[in-house]
């Protein structure tokens, strides 16, 4: 999960981290803190992770249109919480990654605490489903719960799930980062498998509750057998 957040007040910086880590996975948690507007535009062309959630200081930049579209527009950002002194630009803010307006200094804003709670629940309820294009181009939305294991077929994957198998057009070390928060994990350069599907685990393979056995390989063995021995 990556956090982004664009302020020149410390105090601000220091106070979103410690939460984020109180409310959020520490393990696969990246805070981000850009000094410059221009650094976030820079880091989006650029790189390419996406941003979960967005804290934007409004008193540290010229807030205008321009940047609630290239917000609004960017499809690496997921959500944005807007922070400032004052709530006289409130209107301004609103576009439809918005989820929430926090006046400093946050220690005092009685919706902090709140917002941030809000925004676990909504980011918990996307990793549970993962959007893909199948080998047609069709747009899927796929439960994380359903799905029984993952095999690679180089640039492409085939989702196996409990009542439907889905060719779609993302490589397995892709679908590894988007799940690394949820019960799926890599067992083998060529299968992840959902934890919650596995009957029993031996030296070298697993066997599912179909009855399928799927290979562990030896650069994954350790994490998996520490993994499904304490699950």
């Amino acid at each position: 999960m990556t956090i982004m957040i664009y302020t020149k007040d410390n105090k601000t910086i220091n106070t979103l981290t410690k939460e984020a880590q109180l409310n959020f996975s520490k393990n696969n948690l990246d805070i981000i803190t850009p000094k410059e507007i221009d650094d976030i535009m820079t880091f989006l062309k650029k790189n390419g992770q996406n941003i979960d959630i967005l804290f934007f200081d409004i008193d540290f930049s010229f807030f205008n249109y321009k940047t609630l579209h290239q917000i609004e527009k960017s499809k690496k950002i997921s959500y944005v919480v807007f922070i400032a002194d004052n709530d006289s630009l409130l209107p301004e803010c609103f576009c439809s990654k918005t989820r929430g307006f926090l006046k400093k200094p946050l220690t005092s804003d009685k919706y902090f605490k709140k917002t941030l709670l809000f925004l676990k629940k909504i980011i918990a309820s996307k990793k549970n489903n993962i959007l893909c294009y199948n080998y047609y181009g069709e747009k899927k939305s796929i439960n994380v719960n359903d799905i029984e294991f993952i095999k690679a077929f180089g640039r492409y994957s085939n989702i196996i799930c409990t009542n439907e198998e889905i060719f779609i057009s993302k490589n397995i070390g892709l679908l590894e980062d988007n799940l690394c928060e949820t019960d799926i994990v890599r067992i083998h350069k060529s299968y992840m498998i959902n934890i919650n599907f596995v009957k029993k685990i031996k030296s070298r393979y697993v066997i599912l509750l179909s009855g399928k056995i799927l290979p562990i390989g030896a650069k994954f063995s350790k994490n998996v057998h520490n993994l499904l021995q304490n699950s």
